[in-house]
């Protein structure tokens, strides 16, 4: 499955809305984000230093996203009361690929009709973090992008399947787990079991990306041990930049806001130094021993500590 970066002078006509928390400036580095299911762009305010909607503003008292933010929803995002289209779901593949791909195109017209060359980090949350990892894998490393901040992505749709049989303790029903995949295909129309899969793309990422995954120990939707494969085939395949946190507080798309939520910021700001990327000085220095000594675990250790015990 490939699909094509749509230049400017393709899509200038269809161009739409979306969000600007910041007014940006000339060369100053935009963050897109990609939120998760049964959530819409808003959920871009819990990482945000200052969120402008409309006439109102205020400032969090934490934050991993300062400045320029793009936000956008996914074909599926809805504030009804199922708070999920379903019909729109494909969990990280083709239709949910496709609309990152035109925010991503849109943003970097924007950037080039500013005259702004400072880059774009990808965050997201959940299904967000592995539509980013299948679309930087599909689209071949846009150069654009200079890092990637991944907070329980998912290896694969089946993981989360397997999650919750054993979360409802049915595990030993004969054939529950791919009973289970072929439900959630039932349930989300557009994932396909066949369709793109984090865990087998992965590796395709370059090598010299700056990656930090973020995971809780409590997250009882994406199992840890789901986020964690994903940096062992990014270790196994010489990314030498890529780096794991590991919380055991937080339970899904809860982390930021819990108690160890002050980790994962300062942690978050010291990965940015390291790469010379925009930080917060302070919260870099808070975070630089824990990020330089937890932060890149071996494999034999995660393997041990986390893939072993699953």
């Amino acid at each position: 499955m490939k699909y094509k970066l749509l230049h400017s002078s393709m899509f200038f006509v269809t161009i739409a809305s979306f969000s600007f928390f910041a007014i940006g400036s000339e060369n100053m580095t935009t963050y897109l984000f990609a939120h998760g299911l049964a959530d819409t762009h808003k959920q871009a305010h819990h990482y945000t230093k200052t969120v402008r909607e409309g006439d109102t503003t205020y400032h969090n008292d934490r934050y991993i996203m300062d400045g320029h933010v793009v936000t956008f929803d996914f074909p599926d995002a809805t504030e009804g009361k199922l708070r999920v289209n379903r019909k729109e779901t494909s969990l990280a593949q083709d239709n949910e690929i496709e609309c990152l791909t035109k925010e991503f195109a849109k943003t970097v017209y924007e950037m080039n009709r500013n005259q702004n060359d400072g880059g774009i980090i990808l965050v997201g949350i959940s299904r967000g973090a592995s539509t980013i990892i299948n679309f930087m894998a599909s689209h071949n490393n846009p150069p654009e992008v200079l890092a990637l901040i991944l907070e329980a992505p998912f290896d694969s749709a089946q993981s989360i399947t397997e999650n919750i049989v054993q979360y409802l303790h049915i595990n030993w029903i004969p054939g529950i787990k791919r009973l289970g995949n072929r439900l959630m295909s039932f349930i989300f129309s557009k994932y396909r079991r066949d369709g793109i899969q984090p865990i087998n793309v992965v590796n395709k990422i370059k090598a010299t990306m700056p990656i930090l995954i973020i995971c809780s120990t409590q997250d009882n939707l994406v199992p840890v041990h789901s986020s964690i494969r994903l940096y062992k085939i990014l270790k196994e395949s010489g990314h030498e930049n890529a780096h794991l946190l590991v919380v055991n507080s937080g339970k899904h798309a809860k982390i930021f806001r819990d108690i160890e939520g002050i980790t994962y910021q300062n942690v978050t700001h010291a990965f940015y130094k390291k790469y010379n990327l925009p930080h917060n000085e302070v919260y870099a220095q808070q975070g630089k021993v824990y990020f330089e000594q937890q932060c890149q675990p071996s494999i034999e250790n995660i393997t041990n500590k986390y893939l072993n015990k699953k």
